[in-house]
């Protein structure tokens, strides 16, 4: 599949909600925006208990993958209670994250986290690749972390200039290798 493609949803215009879903499915891409549930949405998103298991392959050269949303604009992107078994492997893509590849909004993530490897280009991170500003409670990630700096165990850029909020959120530090 090329251009978007997501275990659930390739694109979503509008505000998306997810509540209580999964996708147990490997999910793979020629293109950019690839995810395991919701691969890009210009409205922001909710995902309420969403998890998906299964590897996220993109071949692709460009931007965003994710363990759950490749990209998402908008208000806001909201994660509670999911989560992202797999690894994740797009080695030409930037903003690669284990749960999240790219928002330039406000990510809020409560009791989530990611298990398995997460390979990108650039700006690749254990949860999160590209934010503009985060608020994580309660979330971790564990697998390793492979990429062109900037990397992270939590996430791979953050440009608010305030910092992200970090509160019990941990990454597995030997398995990441950062």
């Amino acid at each position: 599949v090329g251009g978007s493609a997501g275990g659930l949803v390739g694109l979503s215009v509008g505000y998306a909600t997810l509540t209580d879903s999964s996708a147990h499915a490997n999910v793979t891409s020629n293109g950019s925006a690839v995810a395991g549930i919701l691969a890009g949405n210009p409205g922001g998103a909710s995902l309420v208990r969403v998890e998906h298991r299964g590897t996220v392959t993109s071949a692709g050269v460009g931007d965003y993958a994710g363990g759950l949303v490749g990209w998402s604009t908008g208000t806001n992107l909201l994660l509670t209670q999911s989560f992202h078994v797999g690894d994740i492997s797009a080695p030409n893509l930037e903003m690669v994250g284990g749960l999240v590849g790219f928002t330039p909004t406000t990510l809020i993530a409560e009791q989530s986290y990611a298990l398995g490897n997460v390979r990108g280009w650039n700006d690749v991170g254990g949860l999160f690749g590209w934010t503009v500003g985060f608020n994580v409670r309660n979330s971790y990630a564990a697998g390793s972390v492979q990429g062109a700096a900037p990397l992270g165990g939590i996430a791979g850029y953050a440009a608010n200039p305030q910092g992200p909020v970090v509160t019990n959120a941990f990454w597995d530090v030997e398995r990441s290798g950062v």
